[in-house]
């Protein structure tokens, strides 16, 4: 038998060739149970949060997502904590964990000082309440949750700090004009990043030619997003690249509204001049053919371009102020670079953008920048001694 297949084996010139054939790759069972269970265990995640009435948002957290991570490193074998243990020995020994850290933090106040702050909220039943937290370069430390009961956030409940950090709202206004009055010595600042909003609020109240750009570039949003078959095949278009939607309250989002469009402008170009987009029934109604028009204007995307062009540095004022963090001794250099921007645009076209600097420099005195924040550039060596500080022009 052995000598017949070796011979067999042997004689290949009477035997012909088999063409090479390409096998298709089938899935091993180790491959197909592994994407059985992600999707097991996607469904078992989704039964978590929807069973217990959890907000979707915390499946973003660093914690859910370190948890999830953990268990699956462990295994199978891991037991999930008793009911008893969990409210006993766990949160004692977390709770632990945390008043060390807070201790730590309060260790250097003696060296640092610390500043107390406060934000306010009204929960679902229109009752106000006050987070009291003291921040200092170590971390923030909260205190308290204080309902205001009957008080609400009136000028004379919140009549009780010596630091006073507050946006525009009339109320805390007044409470600084009572603090003042009491305390000579306390520095009252505005929030720098409320003043910023205002800024770019009044330049979309007061300059024509910017509110057109950005009505424009609403209109065009508004529109696409109406409809779902239009808005899917966008995204077939533009590889999933969507465009950002403002909000009414928070004019800064504006300029990520015009910035996400400019990313996306020959697809949406190639979008509205493709037979798909022909084919929906309502795209020959007059908002249509008005919002073709827009996308299809290189007059519309040179005015985009223009916005978001000196938008820009008045943005990163705002993603400053409006960071974690101390920001004092960096808010003046990014006023002034702001403002240097803004010259040039004026010296180009003096007619369109003297309106903005005006209104730049009044915010700029009124709402952003404070005496701290010029201290603060002073004692910022990288500014003092890096030639961007001059003391001439630090008059408000």
């Amino acid at each position: 038998m052995s000598d017949s297949l070796e011979s067999g084996m042997g004689s290949t010139s009477s035997t012909p060739s088999m063409p090479h054939v390409r096998v298709a790759h089938q899935p091993t069972m180790l491959e197909m149970a592994t994407k059985q269970d992600k999707k097991s265990l996607g469904m078992l995640v989704t039964d978590f949060f929807v069973n217990n009435n959890i907000s979707f948002n915390v499946i973003l957290t660093n914690s859910f997502i370190e948890m999830l991570r953990g268990a699956c490193v462990y295994g199978t074998s891991y037991v999930v904590p008793s009911y008893s243990n969990l409210r006993t020995s766990l949160i004692l020994g977390r709770k632990a964990e945390i008043m060390q850290y807070v201790s730590n933090i309060k260790a250097t106040w003696g060296i640092t000082s610390c500043t107390i702050m406060s934000n306010s909220w009204t929960d679902i039943k229109k009752r106000s309440w006050v987070n009291v937290i003291a921040y200092s370069p170590g971390g923030a430390v909260f205190f308290k949750c204080i309902e205001c009961g009957i008080n609400r956030l009136t000028s004379t409940f919140l009549f009780n700090v010596v630091q006073f950090i507050s946006d525009n709202g009339s109320n805390f206004c007044f409470c600084g004009d009572m603090l003042s009055e009491k305390w000579r010595h306390i520095y009252r600042t505005n929030y720098a990043a409320h003043g910023i909003n205002l800024l770019l609020k009044d330049i979309h109240k007061k300059v024509k030619w910017v509110r057109e750009v950005i009505k424009d570039g609403k209109l065009v949003m508004d529109y696409i997003h109406r409809h779902t078959g239009p808005v899917a095949l966008m995204r077939k278009f533009t590889n999933n690249r969507d465009i950002k939607q403002p909000c009414k309250t928070r004019f800064g989002t504006y300029f990520f509204m015009l910035q996400s469009l400019i990313v996306v402008e020959n697809e949406l170009r190639l979008f509205v001049a493709s037979s798909e987009w022909r084919a929906f029934q309502f795209n020959k109604a007059e908002m249509a053919v008005r919002t073709i028009g827009i996308i299809q204007s290189d007059t519309f995307w040179e005015g985009v371009k223009e916005v978001v062009a000196f938008m820009e540095p008045l943005i990163r004022i705002l993603r400053l102020a409006d960071s974690d963090g101390s920001t004092v001794g960096y808010l003046y250099e990014a006023a002034e670079r702001a403002k240097e921007t803004l010259r040039k645009f004026v010296e180009n076209d003096g007619g369109k953008y003297l309106t903005i600097m005006d209104l730049f420099q009044f915010r700029l005195e009124k709402n952003i920048i404070h005496h701290v924040h010029l201290f603060g550039a002073l004692l910022n060596h990288s500014i003092m001694f890096g030639g961007r500080f001059d003391i001439d022009r630090t008059k408000l």
